[in-house]
């Protein structure tokens, strides 16, 4: 079920989107609403939330994207999605990495596209949230066929086997608690995403982009056990 909060400083605003999501068929959602940054930041103090809806501009003349900044960092799990009349604002919101975003006036299509979006991105193994550069860069993990990390620079590729991103400063153990259960600890360098396994043989398995990864001779049996475990989950 999502557990949703709202923050728009418009109560008539939080109110119409909460009633579009509970009118949405086959969505399971318990909605809380705020129109202040207290009440915000408490409920976030006090409930669990999946997803949170921020309005851009808020009371007093308060920025939702400075907003999100904190919250990314405090929970990076949540997926974000910007609710916003102003346009004008794509270039800055998209630099917050959020799941989604939705343009005002709310209508039940978009809210539904909107929450489509979410559900597919925490289905198929949610972000990883790193911060690089003063910013934080939601990258999912859907699309990442494995991560290395070599003396604290972080590769991240993709399901061809391309590199998407280095960020120095960065290891394996700074991201590890992020990461789902589908991902392997297959080396002391590597995690691998076991839906992308093509075969996995004695200290060495093959993705399906053709990359060979290494198996550490000390991880092997356990690498072994938990694809073979994994393999019956999927099944």
């Amino acid at each position: 079920m999502q557990r949703i909060l709202i923050y728009d400083d418009s109560r008539a605003h939080c109110e119409m989107l909460k009633e579009l999501i509970g009118q949405l068929e086959g969505c399971s959602a318990d909605v809380r609403i705020a129109v202040t940054s207290d009440e915000a930041k408490q409920l976030l103090a006090s409930e669990s939330f999946t997803t949170v809806f921020l309005d851009i501009e808020l009371e007093n003349d308060k920025n939702g994207i400075s907003f999100a900044d904190s919250l990314q960092e405090r929970f990076p799990d949540i997926s974000l999605v910007y609710i916003t009349a102003h346009i004008k604002y794509c270039e800055d919101i998209f630099e917050t990495s959020p799941a989604a975003f939705l343009l005002k006036p709310f209508t039940l299509e978009k809210v539904r596209r909107v929450m489509q979006i979410i559900e597919f991105k925490q289905q198929s193994g949610g972000t990883l949230k790193i911060s690089s550069g003063g910013k934080m860069i939601a990258l999912p993990l859907g699309n990442v066929s494995y991560l290395e990390s070599i003396r604290r620079r972080l590769a991240v590729f993709d399901l061809g086997g391309k590199c998407i991103g280095e960020y120095y400063g960065i290891s394996l153990s700074d991201i590890q608690d992020q990461l789902p259960d589908s991902f392997l600890h297959c080396h002391q360098s590597i995690y691998i995403n076991m839906k992308q396994v093509l075969t996995l043989r004695r200290f060495s398995v093959t993705l399906k982009c053709g990359t060979e990864l290494p198996i550490s001779q000390s991880r092997y049996k356990d690498s072994k056990q938990r694809y073979i475990d994994f393999l019956g989950d999927e099944i």
